[in-house]
């Protein structure tokens, strides 16, 4: 006899819930439209055969492909990225459904991230709260290459105490020990939760529940965002003894803090918390994230230059819309605005491009497509026509110089 929980998740009707949402939210980014479509074109008839498939018994999935990411502002570091099939995206996205209210109840409020009604804004709303009301002194808990390092054992001990199913257990272990293609080579996994899988954010919450439990039962003001620890104190002594406790109780989990970070600072010395520095009365985008965004400004720029102009401002919507409701405009208008400046200079010389490849027989071809641009600074539409006035007198400048 099945379990429930295994009843639900391989249901036909769960499945297509799950197809929907990792439409709806992008989550088959890494999966080209050809298979989606195809996928769907027969979805009732395929829906059906993954319900059979794993039913019977039958499921295995398929070796996720590894891809290395650059680090920004890290040269020869990157971030491994775990790309599965879509099946295996549908019946990961169906067991999160399932398990995931079984746990959300279980996580404390210090933690933040991948949970309903939480999200990055508000871990950073409860860093303001504590920095107003005098806890000026941060312990920044940077856990080394933590997806990486799970204890397999240590983890499914923990999915015990929720999940009981034979058949849900085995494909949550299936999902961790499967090994992946990485540059065509078959690597064996022995630890670790695959980045990029949709199950992982749960496990990963899962897994560090017990750091939250003993740092705030021991009294600590800890808000967590993933594995993005940070615990405010009023004192110095208060953040050192924060630090040695983090650490040990990191230690039984198999886990270290990351030996180069700089872990305890007052807020008039400055510490950084998921992109943002935090410092004096001040909280504006990291250094290293503003110089990340530069880069990435000028790269995706080159890598749509051969894009027809309106599609390469759809693009930068998206990338520009990311960041406006990211950091907001307010607090970071001044850094916005020296994007804005990169941007412009880019814009001109992507024009520029385009205009000796006879995309365009004259500037002033490219105006409607500037106009479109969600500028990070405003909304106003004639401070908006005064940035694409300067990317066209950019452009004209050096048409008059060649």
């Amino acid at each position: 006899m099945r379990g429930k929980l295994f009843q639900r998740l391989s249901d036909p009707k769960t499945l297509y819930q799950a197809f929907r949402r990792i439409r709806r939210k992008r989550l088959r980014a890494d999966i080209d439209d050809h298979t989606v479509q195809a996928f769907e074109r027969q979805l009732n008839r395929h829906l059906q055969e993954l319900s059979a498939v794993l039913r019977e018994g039958r499921y295995v999935p398929e070796p996720a492909r590894r891809v290395h990411i650059p680090k920004p502002g890290k040269p020869g570091q990157t971030r491994i990225i775990a790309l599965s099939g879509l099946r295996d995206k549908i019946v990961q996205e169906a067991v999160r459904s399932i398990i995931e209210p079984l746990f959300n109840p279980l996580f404390l409020d210090c933690s933040y991230a991948y949970r309903p009604n939480k999200g990055p804004h508000k871990a950073i709303g409860r860093v303001e709260h504590y920095l107003r009301n005098g806890y000026e002194w941060a312990t920044v808990c940077d856990i080394d290459d933590f997806f990486d390092s799970i204890d397999h054992a240590l983890l499914m001990k923990r999915v015990r105490t929720r999940i009981w199913e034979p058949e849900v257990l085995r494909l949550i272990e299936m999902w961790l020990r499967m090994g992946v293609i990485d540059r065509g080579r078959w690597v064996d996994v022995e630890a670790g939760v695959p980045q990029g899988a949709i199950i992982s954010p749960l496990l990963s919450n899962i897994y560090l529940h017990p750091f939250d439990e003993q740092m705030t039962g021991a009294g600590y003001h800890l808000v967590r965002y993933g594995d993005d620890c940070l615990v405010l104190s009023r004192d110095r002594q208060t953040a050192t003894e924060a630090l040695q406790m983090a650490t040990s109780v990191l230690q039984k989990l198999h886990l270290r803090l990351n030996p180069e970070a700089r872990p305890i600072a007052h807020r008039n010395a400055g510490f950084v918390f998921l992109g943002f520095l935090f410092k004096g009365e001040r909280k504006s985008i990291a250094p290293e994230k503003l110089q990340g965004m530069q880069r990435h400004l000028r790269q995706r720029l080159r890598e749509l230059d051969q894009m027809e102009l309106p599609r390469v401002i759809d693009e930068l919507n998206e990338t520009l819309g990311g960041w406006r409701r990211y950091y907001g405009r307010g607090v970071v208008s001044d850094q916005f605005a020296f994007l804005e400046t990169v941007l412009i200079d880019q814009l001109a010389t992507l024009l520029e491009r385009h205009y000796e490849r006879g995309q365009l027989s004259r500037p002033d071809e490219a105006r409607p497509a500037l106009e479109r641009i969600e500028w990070l600074t405003t909304e106003d539409l004639n401070e908006q026509e005064k940035l694409v006035e300067r990317v066209m007198e950019r452009f004209r400048r050096r048409q008059a110089l060649a």
